[in-house]
């Protein structure tokens, strides 16, 4: 009999109890029959799993990997909640020695990696749920020289027609020195379409400062950029809106840093934009300044710009904000440790150093499994 089609479950209730299931319990279930097997690849079912797989407190991870690629390096993963090791997983590509990793970003259970070198960059969408990967290709047409300066990333997914997009900006020279006028190509490619477009731009006064960008809020991705002339430079963040493929500009929170040589971190507070605003350790400023959390609460409203916690930590690098209200950072001996913002509490994080490491939130997922890999 098959099971899917029991007399004594109702086909609706075998789709819900499906849904609550573990990545991993779904994957061995494709064997059952073919009618499960359709129903667990099909993109309705796929888009409604990562959905409560999201809003699952025990499925917030934080996966990690070493920017500098060895031939025994791992993909490793905390389970947010008890800061465990929870699985460790082999890179599943060839040829990432001798490569600089940057993970774009993280959604759904789905990785934007990024393996640099001097020449090139590979780019690949990967779910190690479900171990499978996609390979994407950049046109190279068009571009003056390889550098890898000349690149930054961006990752992001479109709820609304369930598409996951990577944005790459390629930086062809300067049109006006005196102005800040810079020439810029963008390139856009969709999974829904398998498929890169070029997006003509006019010559624009600003300048992307991050290489790659996870960072999606409201439809959109957004980096950290500089605009201005020769006479004076402003930092703002930038958006790239994944429907629409256009660029907007935020200003920054309105703060005052007595501290010159502040840095500023944007990511995804309780979804909602956010900029961390802290002062790198450094020989003429005390370890254990004050460092501020600001919070976009209406998106796109840049006067809802609030600080919303202030705390004194010593920190050299901010990597990631999680789940759980805290922040990852990175001290001047390249240890990890996590600082809880309502509570000022600390943990360092038991992970083996491997020169400058990627941090990202992670989910179990199917996201993928329904996809043309070709």
């Amino acid at each position: 009999m098959n099971p899917y089609q029991s007399k004594h479950v109702p086909v609706e209730l075998i789709n819900t109890i499906l849904l609550f299931l573990p990545t991993k319990t779904l994957v061995r279930f494709l064997c059952v029959c073919k009618t499960w097997r359709d129903l667990i690849q099909n993109p309705v079912f796929i888009k409604n799993h990562s959905w409560h797989r999201a809003n699952s407190i025990d499925n917030s991870y934080i996966l990690y990997a070493p920017e500098r690629p060895l031939p025994n390096s791992t993909f490793r993963i905390l389970c947010e909640k008890k800061l465990e090791l929870f699985q460790e997983i082999a890179f599943p590509f060839d040829s990432v020695v001798s490569t600089r990793l940057r993970i774009v970003g993280s959604f759904n259970g789905l990785l934007c990696l990024a393996f640099m070198n001097h020449y090139e960059t590979t780019i690949y969408l990967y779910n190690p749920s479900i171990r499978k990967h996609k390979m994407i290709h950049f046109p190279i047409h068009g571009i003056p020289r390889i550098n890898q300066g000349n690149f930054s990333f961006g990752f992001g997914y479109h709820d609304q027609t369930n598409d996951y997009k990577v944005v790459r900006t390629v930086f062809l020279g300067w049109e006006d020195v005196v102005t800040n006028k810079i020439k810029y190509r963008v390139e856009v490619y969709s999974l829904n379409t398998n498929s890169c477009r070029i997006i003509e731009l006019k010559i624009l006064s600003w300048g992307i400062l991050d290489v790659t960008s996870g960072v999606c809020v409201n439809d959109s991705v957004h980096w950290r950029a500089i605009r201005g002339n020769s006479y004076e430079r402003e930092f703002i963040i930038l958006a790239f809106h994944l429907e629409r493929e256009v660029f907007e500009e935020i200003s920054m929170p309105n703060y005052v840093i007595d501290n010159p040589n502040f840095s500023e971190y944007i990511g995804v507070f309780k979804e909602k934009l956010s900029v961390f605003v802290f002062n790198p350790l450094n020989y003429n400023h005390p370890p254990w300044e004050q460092n501020d959390l600001w919070v976009m609460m209406e998106y796109g409203d840049e006067s809802s710009w609030t600080k919303m916690y202030s705390i004194r930590l010593g920190a050299t690098h901010a990597c990631n904000f999680t789940k759980n209200d805290q922040i990852i950072l990175e001290d001047e001996e390249m240890d990890v440790f996590l600082c809880h913002f309502e509570t000022n509490h600390i943990a360092y994080l038991d992970i083996k150093k491997e020169y400058q490491m990627n941090f990202v939130s992670y989910m179990d997922s199917l996201v993928l499994l329904d996809r043309d890999m070709n």
